[in-house]
């Protein structure tokens, strides 16, 4: 993913459609959950989104924000639930940006998982 992936994001702030791109510069799966970095509207985001038994969950590690998700294809749920964290502009990104990989998975994946280096478990 040399120059990144343009995905168009959208919402209607005060009765006014606003249009953007996002832009997934790179993305690594790791089985349960990947990892991928995206600027948007001059703001970067590094996200880790995953799925347990019971529910999916997005964290963003730079912004400090972490919370569970709908089905990762539900954008709307998830930009309402992300807009109280982090606001729409930025909800609306990363809800968009999530939907648009699980839709693309099987493109963005393939069959590779990324195996973490050893030595890499902990910090201390």
């Amino acid at each position: 993913m040399q120059d990144g992936i343009s995905i168009e994001c959208s919402t209607t702030i005060e009765d006014k459609r606003q249009t953007w791109q996002a832009n997934l510069k790179s993305i690594m799966n790791y089985g349960d959950y990947y990892e991928a970095t995206i600027e948007a509207r001059g703001t970067h985001f590094a996200m880790l989104v995953g799925k347990t038994d019971n529910y999916n969950w997005v964290a963003l590690p730079i912004q400090e924000v972490s919370c569970s998700l709908a089905s990762p294809s539900d954008t709307f749920w998830n930009e309402e639930r992300l807009t109280s964290l982090i606001g729409m502009v930025d909800a609306t990104t990363i809800a968009t940006v999530i939907s648009f990989i699980e839709q693309h998975k099987n493109i963005l994946f393939g069959n590779s998982i990324t195996k973490k280096p050893k030595g890499s478990e902990g910090h201390g």
